[in-house]
């Protein structure tokens, strides 16, 4: 193990000595590092410590104090990153003030060559200041739960439109989050969505004219629906005081098409979807046992009637009591 340390500390100060510092400065450099890293080593842990104790009185509750622990692991990290870069820094400038143009010019030169690696960390800094692990995003055609936030790496649980998990693991580099925007989603299943249902209606299938159709509907959907509270409508205001919405087009091959749309849940929206499409599938059911029955009493009415005709016996013919 030791022999490790020392290799690494010799190719440590071989490479600083290479930038014009001798070895009395780089071993400074290296001792002046390891104290920052030590002292925000001592930081983190005490975040850390502070976290655990929170959390074992939080009572398995939500507790924000993980978001504020991770924010301050992740400025930890950052800082540690940066002194480094400023010590090496300052005592190669401070030893041989010539070499700054020459610095810059090789800076410019790997800022351009390895552009979006800058920009992903620029993106970090943004992304570690006002998202955190835990919230739902989309990002492009992405959606999900927010895992990690990495200097490179935005990762994400996977999430479809009815906030369940799809079990993908989705890593999108921080340069690709600048270009295609990231934004807020709320897939909590407990929150309250908007869902509307298109059903087709034609006559052949329910045997009740349009009429008749529209009002069976509602009575059926006047007993599922509770009416939309101010709360439960809130960000749906059209939808405060009613149970549901019903709206009605006709599409391009002139079919009629009505639109169901109604606020609960978004872990109940399956449940309710299945009820409306069950109740839809009973009165197709129910007309086309009308429709047979009909069929068979007018096929039964049409047979010729089967008359018992019995011989007449003769006139005067019979037995002899």
């Amino acid at each position: 193990m030791l022999e490790i340390v020392n290799n690494i500390r010799e190719k440590i100060i071989i490479i600083l000595t290479r930038l014009g510092l001798n070895s009395e400065e780089a071993v400074t450099i290296i001792v002046i590092i390891l104290i920052i890293d030590v002292i925000l080593l001592h930081k983190g842990n005490q975040a850390k410590k502070e976290f655990l104790m929170n959390q074992e009185e939080s009572k398995n509750e939500d507790n924000k104090r993980y978001v504020q622990y991770y924010k301050k692991k992740q400025y930890i990290y950052t800082i540690r990153g940066i002194m480094r870069v400023v010590v090496i820094l300052g005592f190669v400038l401070y030893h041989n003030p010539n070499v700054f143009a020459g610095l810059a010019i090789a800076l410019g030169a790997f800022v351009i060559s390895f552009g979006s690696v800058f920009l992903s960390l620029g993106v970090y800094l943004y992304l570690v200041s006002f998202y955190t692990p835990g919230q739902s995003v989309k990002v492009g055609d992405y959606a999900g739960e927010i895992i990690s936030i990495t200097p490179l790496y935005l990762k994400l649980l996977g999430r479809n439109e009815s906030g369940e998990h799809t079990g993908e693991l989705i890593s999108i580099p921080n340069h690709q989050v600048w270009q295609y925007r990231i934004s807020l989603i709320d897939l909590d299943l407990s929150a309250i969505q908007k869902t509307i249902i298109e059903i087709h209606y034609n006559y052949e299938s329910y045997h009740l004219s349009f009429d008749e159709f529209v009002p069976t509907l509602k009575s059926f959907l006047d007993e599922l629906f509770p009416v939309n509270t101010p709360k439960i409508a809130h960000h749906y205001k059209s939808y405060k005081g009613y149970k549901y919405k019903l709206s009605y087009d006709i599409d391009k091959e002139g079919r009629t098409i009505m639109g169901i749309g109604f606020l609960c849940k978004r872990s109940k929206t399956p449940e309710f979807k299945y009820k409306i499409v069950s109740f839809l599938e009973r009165l197709k059911k129910t007309a086309a046992k009308n429709t047979n029955a009909k069929k068979n009493t007018t096929s039964n009415d049409k047979k010729t009637p089967i008359i018992n005709k019995t011989p007449l016996a003769p006139v005067g013919s019979g037995s002899v009591i």
